[in-house]
C-alpha cells in the first residue's frame, strides 16, 4: 500500500506514458470508430450497430476494467413529454427507441469508507455526425469519425477504470465513492439517451458531481453555451409560373435570409455580457441549404451557383469585382482564412484546419453561363470562427451584385441541379449564452427571417404587396438546449483543474463556460443541486470535420485527468488484506 496519493500519481504518470498503455488507447479507439453509429431511419440498423459497440465496450470493461456491474438502459418512453426531449429527426417518428438503449456502469461505494463526497457520475456519447468516415491511425494520431466527438472520451473512460483496477491490483485502493459512467446515444440531435438517464431517480440518488466528457482540449468549463437548430422553408414554383411570381427566386430570398439572421446573431452576441462566456460563443451558422451542407451543426464547407446573364462570358472580370467587394464585408465580420500563417495543418500543434486556397472560383460552363463555387472550412458549429462557413460567405459575397437597386444588373442565380422539391430549405444552428433564454433566441431568428423577407419582396415586386404564399415557414423542431452555469469556484472544479495539472494539461484560469453545447445542461436544470461541468481530449475546432482526428498524448492525459480526479475528490478506499 502507498504512503500517500503522490505514490500513486507517480506510478499513473509512468503507467500512461508505457508504450503498451498507447496502443491500447489507440487500438481501442480505432475499434469504435470503425463502428458507424450515426443513426439513420433503418431503426433496426441503427440499433445492431450501437449495440455492436455497446457490447465492444462491455468486453473491454469486463477484460481490463475495475469490476462493477455492466447494464444496458433501455430509453422510457416518457421522455417524449419533457420539455427537454428532442423528436428523432432523422427518422421522422417517434417510436424509434425500441430495442435501443444506454450502457452503465456501476461501481458501488465500499461499505467501510469514511462519509465523504457523494458519488461521480461520468458521462459520453457514442452517435456521431455524417458524414462518415473510416478510422486509421497515422503515427500518434488516430482519424476517423467520432475519434474526438466523442468516442475519444469513450476510450477515456474505459482506459481509467483499467487504471483503477491496475491500483487496486498493485496497492490495495479504490475510489471511495460510487461511480456511474455513461455511455449514450442520441447526444448530437438532441440529447435523449442523457435526458432518459437523467430522469432516472434511482440512478440519480448515485452522483452529486457529474463529469460529462467531450472535445475540450483538456480545460474544465463549468457551464456550456446553449443551442437551438433552425429549419427555414423557403417555397419554390416551377418554371413558367404565373403573373408576379416570374420574379420570385427562392434562391435570392435564401441568401437574404442568411445575412438577416447573421446580423441579428452580431446583436445577440453583443449583448451577451457572461462572465463565463466570450462573445465567441454565440454563434449563427448556417449548416445546411438544399442539397449543400451535411448536418445542421456542421459548417457548410461548399455552395455552387449559377450565374447568368447576356454575353456572360464577356462579363467575368467586372462580375470579379462586385464579389471581392461583398468577400470583404465577409473578411470583416469574419477574417481571411487564406491567411495561414498562424494557422497550421490537420493535426499540427494547434489543431486547427489548414487555411483555404482561395475564396471562390468563376468558371465558365458549356452552356455559355458562370459558375461560382465559394469555398468554406467545415467543423462543429462552435468553432464557427476558427473555421469558414461557405454559405455566409456567399450571402455577402452575392450582396453587392443582387442589390435592392440594381436587381442583379441582369444577372440571373439559380442551383446548378434543376429544384424539384416544394421548398428550399435552410437549416442551422444558433448558439447563446446564459444572458438569453431559449424562447427568446427563437423569437428573434424568427423576427429576423420575417424582416429579411419583407426586404426581399420589396426588392422583387416593388411597390407591389408581399404575397404570403411565398412567405417562408421558420421552425424549431430538433435540437433546442437551453445554456447552463454551475459555480466555477465549486470544490469539485477546482479539483478537476488540480488533476488537469497533475496530468500535464495547461490549465486555463479562471474556468470558464464551453462554448458549445452539450448533455452537460440536461443534468444542470433537472438537478439543480448538482456540480456539473465538462472536459475531455481533443479540439473542438476538428469535431464534426472531414479531418476528425486525435492523438494518443491528448487521451493518456485526459485519462490521467480523470483517475486523479476520480481518486482525489472521490476519496481513497483501502482494501484490508
Amino acid at each position: 500500500m502507498p504512503d500517500d496519493l503522490q505514490t500513486l500519481r507517480q506510478w499513473l504518470r509512468g503507467r500512461v506514458a508505457e508504450k503498451e498503455f498507447h496502443e491500447f488507447l489507440a487500438g481501442f479507439l480505432l475499434e469504435l470508430c470503425r463502428i458507424d453509429t450515426i443513426p439513420t431511419a433503418n431503426i433496426a440498423d441503427t440499433a445492431g450497430r450501437e449495440g455492436e459497440l455497446l457490447a465492444l465496450i462491455e468486453r473491454t470493461i469486463v477484460r481490463y476494467g475495475l469490476s462493477g456491474r455492466l447494464e444496458r438502459k433501455p430509453i422510457d418512453e416518457r421522455i417524449a413529454a419533457h420539455p427537454f426531449y428532442t423528436f428523432p429527426h432523422y427518422a421522422g417518428r417517434a417510436d424509434v427507441y425500441t430495442g435501443r438503449s444506454n450502457l452503465v456502469y456501476l461501481r458501488d461505494a465500499p461499505a467501510s469508507r469514511d462519509a465523504g463526497p457523494s458519488g461521480i457520475g461520468v458521462n459520453a456519447h457514442i452517435d456521431t455526425v455524417a458524414p462518415y468516415f473510416t478510422s486509421q491511425r497515422e503515427g500518434q494520431r488516430v482519424l476517423g469519425r467520432g475519434a474526438c466527438d466523442d468516442k475519444g472520451s469513450c476510450a477515456v473512460m474505459v482506459a481509467s477504470l483499467r487504471l483503477l483496477e491496475e491500483l487496486e491490483q498493485r496497492f490495495g485502493v479504490s475510489p471511495a465513492s460510487d461511480l456511474t459512467f455513461m455511455f449514450v446515444i442520441d447526444e448530437e440531435m438532441g440529447g435523449n439517451g442523457s435526458l432518459a438517464l437523467a430522469m432516472d431517480e434511482q440512478l440519480g440518488d448515485r452522483y452529486g458531481t457529474m463529469v460529462v466528457l467531450e472535445c475540450c482540449d483538456g480545460q474544465v468549463h463549468p457551464g456550456g453555451r446553449g443551442a437551438v437548430w433552425y429549419r427555414v422553408e423557403i417555397p419554390t414554383f416551377p418554371d413558367g409560373a404565373e403573373g408576379y411570381l416570374r420574379s420570385y427566386n427562392p434562391v435570392l430570398l435564401a441568401l437574404e435570409i442568411i445575412r438577416s439572421m447573421d446580423r441579428e446573431g452580431t446583436a445577440i452576441r453583443a449583448e451577451s455580457d457572461h462572465p463565463l462566456f466570450s462573445r465567441a460563443a454565440v454563434q449563427t451558422s448556417p449548416g445546411i441549404l438544399g442539397s449543400f451542407g451535411e448536418h445542421p451543426a456542421r459548417i457548410c464547407a461548399s455552395v455552387r451557383f449559377i450565374l447568368a446573364a447576356d454575353g456572360a462570358e464577356g462579363k467575368v472580370k467586372q462580375l470579379d469585382v462586385l464579389l471581392q467587394k461583398g468577400l470583404q464585408e465577409y473578411i470583416r465580420r469574419y477574417g481571411d482564412k487564406t491567411v495561414v500563417s498562424n494557422r497550421c495543418s490537420a493535426g499540427g500543434a494547434t489543431g486547427i484546419p489548414a487555411g483555404l486556397e482561395r475564396h471562390y472560383d468563376l468558371k465558365s460552363t458549356s452552356s455559355g453561363e458562370i459558375e461560382l463555387r465559394v469555398y468554406g472550412l467545415s467543423g462543429h458549429m462552435g468553432a464557427l470562427f476558427e473555421n469558414d462557413n461557405a454559405l455566409i460567405k456567399a450571402a455577402y459575397l452575392l450582396e453587392p451584385l443582387f442589390t435592392v437597386r440594381t436587381g442583379g444588373r441582369g444577372w440571373t442565380i439559380r442551383f446548378p441541379d434543376e429544384w424539384g422539391h416544394s421548398s428550399l430549405l435552410l437549416e442551422g444552428g444558433q448558439g447563446f449564452v446564459p444572458t438569453h433564454s431559449m424562447e427568446q433566441i427563437k423569437s428573434r431568428l424568427g423576427g429576423a427571417v420575417q424582416r429579411a423577407y419583407r426586404r426581399y419582396t420589396r426588392s422583387t415586386w416593388r411597390r407591389t404587396p408581399f404575397f404570403r404564399d411565398t412567405a417562408p415557414r421558420v421552425s424549431f423542431s430538433k435540437l433546442h438546449n437551453e445554456a447552463y452555469q454551475c459555480d466555477p469556484d465549486s470544490p469539485a472544479v477546482a479539483d478537476a483543474q488540480l488533476a488537469a495539472e497533475d496530468a500535464g494539461i495547461e490549465v486555463r484560469r479562471p474556468a470558464v463556460g464551453w462554448e458549445v453545447s452539450s448533455d452537460a445542461r440536461i443534468f444542470a436544470h433537472l438537478r439543480p443541486e448538482l456540480t456539473v461541468f465538462t472536459t475531455g481530449p481533443g479540439s473542438l475546432a476538428l469535431a464534426h470535420s472531414d479531418q476528425e482526428q486525435i492523438t494518443i498524448d491528448e487521451l493518456s492525459a485526459s485519462t490521467l485527468m480523470l483517475t486523479l480526479f476520480l481518486l482525489h475528490y472521490g476519496g481513497l478506499s483501502v482494501s484490508v488484506p
